[in-house]
């Protein structure tokens, strides 16, 4: 699926979302994640993914607006960069 990192400041971590996360997104947005090269990702979406997945797992009990005031990073990881820690490679969308 995606992997996002973010960092609040305290701590800097990856998250790897779920198909479940992914879908919860697609219910918050109402729209289908095929449909992402004609609307386009942004902060908003990389915020919710991440919170969500992180609120399953039960790591965080941020409302989505707490954690997304909390951040001081949020961005894609490329997948290359998961492949080559040396990659310094610009995050972007991933293949998945």
């Amino acid at each position: 699926m995606f992997v996002i990192r973010v960092n609040d400041g305290t701590q800097s971590r990856e998250v790897e979302t779920s198909p479940w996360t992914v879908r919860q997104w697609e219910l918050h947005n109402k729209t289908r994640l095929s449909k992402l090269a004609e609307r386009g990702f942004g902060m908003d979406d990389y915020i919710f993914l991440a919170w969500r997945e992180l609120t399953d797992r039960g790591e965080c009990s941020f409302t989505l607006e707490q954690f997304g005031k909390s951040l001081r990073e949020c961005e894609i990881v490329n997948r290359e960069e998961l492949s080559d820690p040396n990659s310094h490679t610009p995050s972007g969308a991933s293949d998945a």
